[in-house]
């Protein structure tokens, strides 16, 4: 692991780092979307469980993993997951 958590870059295997969401978790207060850097989140259009309009990732692909958006939900709803390219 890295510092702040995130999950190390294995270069040469093409394993990109991405933000995965947990939409039964998120509480839709959007401090994830106003941070990526990428403009890549936005709010969906469909409640979860609990009655939130959550966070969703646009273009997954387009994701490099910063961490930002894990490191400012509150609900911990958000993962930096390992992805294989």
């Amino acid at each position: 692991m890295l510092a702040g958590g995130l999950p190390p870059v294995r270069l040469g295997l093409h394993i990109m780092p991405k933000a995965k969401i947990d939409r039964e978790y998120c509480k839709g207060c959007d401090l994830c979307i106003t941070v990526c850097p990428q403009k890549l989140l936005t709010a969906s259009g469909t409640l979860n469980g609990k009655g939130y309009f959550t966070a969703e990732l646009l273009e997954p692909d387009k994701c490099n993993g910063c961490g930002i958006c894990y490191t400012v939900c509150a609900e911990v709803a958000i993962e930096i997951v390992e992805d294989d390219e």
